[in-house]
């Protein structure tokens, strides 16, 4: 299918300590795998990065964005206890790309979809296990285990709340982290009926049992710079596999049947969208003759799969 994230998907062999040092805090703090994958993506040295922010600005901003009055009184607890804490904040860049909406909705509440992809491509060792309706199970192989449970989900905004540790020859003790990830979502219709989504993603890390100032130092310098770079690669990537749907949705079905690792509805559904997708760009003004529906149907709106997710 030719799928790739911008042509810079891969896995560096060479990392220096500090980036795998980097690789490692970034499955703790950015466990939102759809648009994560600890190591998937090696920075261009030579490439022009958009940068994230710290700043206390963004964080009382993005505080005042999370929903706590729709959270459950769990969930409420959880998120608290990570955002009040005297916990890490990166707000990542923000991304807009071209992405069908119903697509874009399911891989983020399904991102053992986008790592089994990844596994196939061989760009990724993350494996990622559904638990729940809305909890996961993660492990990378070089000793960063986790769990990712859905706090709250709607159509604009999704509150991950992650518990991760790291045991490994980076550091002489495990290293334990609470995070919670705060991603909004914005829609815009562009005239041809296609959709722009930006993304923007804040992260809270708090670490339990490392030394503040030294985890600072490495979130901030570089961290931040591989996390950046990994969110908007992820993004582009989202954007490609809507991109391939259009163009290509009979190879995008013949790939979800090759997802085994997936629940078998999960596979289905994936190929549903990539239907709906190539009939939907099948009928735009200008679409090429490479382009035709593989059935007859309506196509369903953003609102069909934007429902609430834990309240």
């Amino acid at each position: 299918m030719g799928l790739c994230a911008r042509g810079n998907m891969r896995i560096s062999s060479n990392n220096s300590g500090g980036q795998a040092a980097a690789g490692r805090y970034g499955v703790l703090a950015m466990l939102l795998v759809l648009f994560v994958a600890s190591q998937a993506f090696t920075p261009r040295a030579d490439a022009a990065e958009p940068k994230g922010t710290t700043s206390k600005a963004a964080r009382q901003e993005a505080v005042r964005g999370i929903p706590f009055d729709r959270l459950d009184a769990d969930a409420r607890k959880k998120a608290s206890s990570v955002v009040n804490a005297d916990s890490l904040f990166r707000r990542m860049p923000v991304e807009t790309v071209d992405c069908d909406p119903n697509l874009y909705l399911f891989l983020l509440r399904n991102p053992e979809v986008v790592v089994e992809i990844w596994q196939l491509m061989g760009v990724t060792d993350l494996k990622l296990t559904r638990t729940g309706a809305e909890s996961f199970k993660m492990a990378d192989n070089a000793g960063t285990t986790g769990n990712v449970e859905f706090l709250y989900g709607d159509q604009n905004i999704h509150v991950l709340y992650v518990e991760g540790q790291y045991r490994g020859s980076l550091y002489p003790r495990p290293i334990t982290a609470n995070c919670v990830l705060v991603m909004q979502s914005h829609y815009v219709r562009k005239p041809d009926g296609s959709y722009a989504i930006t993304s923007k993603l804040d992260t809270f890390v708090d670490v339990k049992n490392v030394g503040i100032d030294l985890v600072a130092k490495t979130f901030q310098s570089v961290f931040g710079r591989t996390t950046d770079h990994n969110f908007v690669e992820t993004a582009g990537f989202i954007g490609k596999l809507s991109e391939t749907a259009e163009e290509n949705p009979g190879g995008m079905q013949r790939l979800a049947a090759r997802l085994t690792g997936v629940d078998p509805q999960v596979r289905e559904q994936f190929a549903q969208n990539a239907a709906e997708i190539g009939r939907r760009a099948a009928q735009r003004p200008g679409a090429t003759a490479q382009q035709r529906p593989t059935a007859s149907g309506e196509p369903t709106t953003v609102r069909a799969q934007g429902q609430m997710m834990r309240r």
